[in-house]
């Protein structure tokens, strides 16, 4: 899972820093399937894979928390968005789940 989620999470910066930079709307590749898949792969790959290697179940609740964290943040991301992409940006949060992707 530690491993999956650090190639995925290098893969998908990769892939979207220059759209970044641009000031540009990232809706395709991984956020076709959701729209914060940073965020995802460390609440669903990454913190799992890391608490698993540490051999304790109480430490599995370390992605609950993160996602809890993450609810805080996307939406202060998500107002930013929305004031500066428009209706862009309103149909694309209406079409693509949040944090956890699709794989229609």
């Amino acid at each position: 899972m530690l491993a999956a989620g650090a190639v995925l999470y290098g893969a998908w910066v990769r892939r979207a820093w220059p759209r970044l930079r641009e000031g540009g709307l990232v809706t395709t590749g991984p956020f076709a399937r959701c729209r914060h898949p940073l965020y995802a792969t460390w609440i669903l790959l990454i913190l799992p894979g890391m608490c698993l290697l540490v051999g304790s179940w109480p430490v599995l609740t370390v992605p609950l928390v993160a996602y809890a964290a993450a609810r805080v943040a996307v939406r202060q991301e998500e107002r930013e968005l929305a004031s500066r992409f428009g209706a862009a940006y309103a149909d694309y949060a209406r079409s693509t789940p949040c944090l956890v992707p699709r794989f229609r």
